[in-house]
């Protein structure tokens, strides 16, 4: 190895390193603060941290502890760390034992440091979180709920299934009290009975209850009902339909239509009724409510996009395995049955009328978060979070706007903003210093200087070995999964 080649190698091993080192005291010097409640920036500033936690912020600060690191942050934008807040840290078959050596380098080296698990068993979790709040890995702050909750005809094989109104207090009461999950996951498959009954049990309790609205349930009502948070836009072109209550009879049996009882003819049938006055008044009711909205713009483009991904970036296939990306192909995908390419189409333009109807929750005072929903088709982790503020936008919102539904949003929602959400004296210092302001273009957010995960600072050069690390990984999953499929033949 020649002289300047081995130097330049020692620099590179010296910057992994450093950035591997876990001091006590950290400060970034000189740094514009995004003020994500605000909007405004607060320019030139020193931000203190010790152990995980912001302790001082101010203008040319001169006096450090002994061997604090320092970090420039000179022409460079400091804001909280991001937050998605629907994500599925599950993986199939051989994929599972590797997943938080997968999914957990992804997400914090694109800046997401918390999130929000939307099915996941309790005893994983908290192994997650130990391993965390330890420093045995890099990983995000993780709040999860427990498995899906359905009806008598789940959707899910895997989902807790409810049969009567009668098994209600016994299930919530062991999902809270037995295995203390965070709050409960409700699916769409719910009949009316239980889902109230639910409602009922949780609110008393002072448990969420979160998730798909059930068919046989309006957003509104489940508003009312106290549901904490609506997943997927479900639900609000039906209501916002001309001929809503007609719809509604249909779902429930009341009326039969055939015309309607296929994908083609359903789609066709609210794109056709759909009243944007209608839902103009329906938002404006909806913000009465303390019922958040978390659209998962990914996902459903992945879905509406799912025949012909043409925009969509699918150069981040590397980082999952062949066998996931292979998974969202619709010619072998069960779950895909029944779409014919005028389906395809019609939902195309549902995925427009849906992203149309940010701006309109938004100014009517409707509380949205950030979530993607990976790993479904074309929804990766980590790198769909700043997909998902980029559609935000392109439906309307400002930048400051969708930033907020990643930072001071899900903080608010989960009640923390003592700790979370914010650049802040005595905030947990989860941060991500960027190479641009995000104010002046949301896709500056992709523009990862460094992180600050629980205090730590994580240099560019190792999140990029670690997403490096990640696409190696895959290698080895994709071996392993062959050898399960042949196995299970």
């Amino acid at each position: 190895m020649q002289p300047k080649t081995f130097f330049l190698f020692l620099l590179a091993l010296f910057a992994r390193l450093f950035s591997y080192t876990q001091t006590h005291d950290l400060v970034i010097k000189k740094v514009n603060i995004v003020d994500v409640q605000s909007g405004k920036i607060v320019s030139d500033m020193d931000v203190l941290i010790h152990d995980s936690l912001i302790i001082k912020i101010a203008h040319n600060q001169t006096k450090f502890p002994a061997k604090t690191q320092v970090v420039d942050g000179s022409g460079k934008y400091l804001i909280p760390g991001l937050w998605d807040m629907h994500v599925h840290m599950w993986s199939r078959h051989a994929v599972t034992k590797y997943r938080d050596k997968l999914f957990f380098p992804l997400l914090i080296g694109n800046g997401v440091t918390g999130v929000r698990e939307m099915w996941d068993d309790a005893k994983t979790v908290a192994a997650w979180r130990k391993e965390v709040k330890e420093g045995a890995i890099n990983g995000p702050t993780i709040f999860s709920s427990g498995p899906i909750v359905d009806g008598p005809k789940p959707v899910w094989d895997r989902s807790l299934s409810i049969k009567t109104v009668a098994d209600v207090q016994r299930i919530v009461d062991s999902l809270h009290y037995r295995e203390h999950h965070d709050f409960i996951k409700v699916y769409q498959n719910l009949p009316r009975d239980i889902y109230f009954k639910l409602a009922e049990v949780c609110n008393k309790q002072h448990f969420a209850f979160e998730g798909h609205v059930p068919w046989r349930v309006t957003i509104l009502e489940a508003a009312k009902a106290g549901q904490y948070s609506q997943e997927h836009m479900m639900g609000m072109i039906e209501l916002a339909s001309d001929s809503s209550d007609y719809l509604m009879d249909v779902i429930t049996d009341k009326v039969k239509d055939s015309s309607i009882n296929t994908w083609l003819g359903y789609d066709e049938f609210v794109l056709r009724t759909y009243n944007p006055k209608k839902f103009e008044q329906i938002a404006k009711e909806l913000s009465q409510y303390n019922s958040w909205i978390c659209p998962t713009f990914t996902v459903l483009r992945g879905g509406a996009y799912k025949d012909n991904p043409v925009m969509i970036d699918t150069s981040y296939n590397p980082y999952l395995s062949k066998y996931t990306v292979a998974y969202w192909n619709p010619n072998g995908n069960y779950t895909f049955d029944g779409e014919s390419k005028a389906v395809f189409e019609a939902e195309k333009k549902i995925y427009g009328l849906w992203l149309s109807m940010a701006a309109v929750l938004q100014r009517n005072g409707v509380k949205l978060l950030a979530g993607t929903d990976f790993t479904n088709p074309y929804v990766y982790p980590g790198f769909s979070l700043h997909d998902e503020l980029e559609l935000l936008v392109k439906g309307g919102l400002s930048n400051i706007e969708a930033l907020q539904t990643a930072t001071v949003n899900p903080a608010t929602f989960f009640k923390i903003t003592d700790r979370y959400g914010s650049v802040a004296k005595g905030k947990v210092a989860d941060l991500v210093l960027l190479n641009s302001n995000p104010l002046e273009d949301i896709t500056n957010t992709r523009k990862i200087n460094g992180v600050v995960l629980h205090g730590r600072f994580l240099s560019s050069i190792y999140l990029q070995d670690q997403l490096e690390e990640v696409k190696r990984l895959n290698i080895q999953v994709d071996k392993d999964t062959t050898l399960f499929i042949r196995d299970l033949n």
